[in-house]
């Protein structure tokens, strides 16, 4: 190839794959739910950050490297969650293709829930983080919706009781399979809630942690991590705080190694569901 063809090439690659508001086709992660997904204390910037071939899709519209905090509604700017070192320490190097990027879509808002009318089909938040999904699938045909990571559930405790999340749930879920663009047999994986402060308010909260344990007995595609096995996870504010904190969030107690975490163990989950093409 000559020296102009190459650098021609080059010039294209920079502009299709990896700057401005451009990147390779991309497998997206929908992080939806409230602040467990993003609220972990401290913010450690040599361990938070992106990585290779992780992006978001910001609030604005913009392709930024997903560095936390993500952005979102919260616009929180030192805390962490658990969907960067999702994807940064095991689905990009165990999954992802070559010539791909990982694009996140964050539409998470804290103290929401089914029952203060935010994640319902209708409600605006649902709505809102639905139409920024799609807007993320058609920034370039290649990409892939390919996994849904929610956690929430705190809210209707709070508001409407454990019994609200169930049904609820399930027909959020049908909803967005149903309208979000690539998405009918995506993978929704739920977090299970802070388990000290589950116990603080039990029996009344255990209920509800019951209850998203076992929702996918009664969703397909479904996946549940864990907060309580192998070992419990913790909060930024010990003994009962709702909060994760960041090392339960995305690992690193050493600050070295990855580690147990939320992150691994929504990854754990999801890496175990079966092939969603043959089912």
């Amino acid at each position: 190839m000559k020296i102009a063809e190459y650098a021609f090439a080059l010039a294209l690659w920079l502009l299709f794959c990896g700057i401005a508001n451009a990147v390779c086709p991309c497998d997206i992660i929908v992080t939806m739910g409230q602040s467990n997904n993003n609220f972990g204390e401290p913010l450690n910037r040599s361990i938070d950050v992106a990585g290779p071939h992780n992006y978001q899709f910001t609030i604005n519209g913009t392709i930024a490297l997903a560095n936390e905090s993500l952005d979102s509604l919260e616009r929180t700017k030192t805390t962490v969650g658990h969907s960067v070192a999702f994807a940064r320490d095991y689905y990009i190097p165990n999954r992802l293709a070559p010539g791909r990027d990982v694009l996140h879509v964050q539409t998470v808002q804290g103290g929401t829930g089914f029952s203060t009318g935010s994640w319902n089909p209708g409600n605006a938040l649902y709505e809102r983080a639905l139409a920024r999904v799609n807007a993320a699938m058609a920034l370039n045909p290649g990409n892939a919706l390919v996994v849904v990571l929610w956690h929430g559930g705190e809210a209707d405790v709070m508001h409407g009781g454990p019994n609200t999340i169930p049904d609820a749930f399930k027909k959020m879920i049908n909803d967005f399979r149903a309208r979000a663009t690539g998405g009918a047999k995506v993978p929704v994986i739920l977090g299970g809630l802070v388990p000290g402060w589950v116990a603080h308010l039990a029996p009344y909260q255990q209920a509800n942690a019951n209850n998203l344990a076992n929702m996918c007995n009664h969703v397909r595609y479904c996946g549940f991590a864990s907060s309580t096995l192998p070992v419990p996870l913790v909060s930024s504010k010990q003994p009962n705080g709702i909060h994760f904190n960041a090392t339960s969030q995305r690992g690193y107690a050493d600050g070295v190694t990855p580690g147990d975490s939320l992150a691994y163990r929504y990854w754990i989950a999801f890496k175990n569901l079966p092939d969603q093409k043959t089912n």
